[in-house]
């Protein structure tokens, strides 16, 4: 598991769940992702934390925040997915 502190408002949504700026989020490299999870895409440029929509032409890394448009790749473009698995509220 690794620990990421979040970066910027494209998780940001006016209902639950929403991730705001600075959150500190664990995610899991050994656990599949699934349909609907929210991951951390690595791709060959970036890391992106979104929510997984597995389409049937690839992958849609979609943003909560209705103002940023969702990233469409290609399933072997990410190299790693890896699964939200909590949310540190206190330390």
């Amino acid at each position: 598991a690794g620990l990421a502190a979040h970066r910027g408002d494209e998780m940001v949504s006016p209902t639950a769940p929403s991730f705001a700026a600075g959150e500190l989020l664990v995610f899991a490299g050994d656990r599949p992702a699934r349909h609907k999870d929210f991951v951390l895409a690595v791709l060959s440029d970036r890391s992106v934390f979104r929510q997984l929509f597995m389409d049937p032409k690839g992958l849609r890394l979609q943003p909560l925040n209705l103002d940023y448009p969702p990233l469409h790749v290609e399933r072997d473009a990410v190299r790693e997915l890896c699964v939200l698995v909590a949310r540190v509220t206190a330390l």
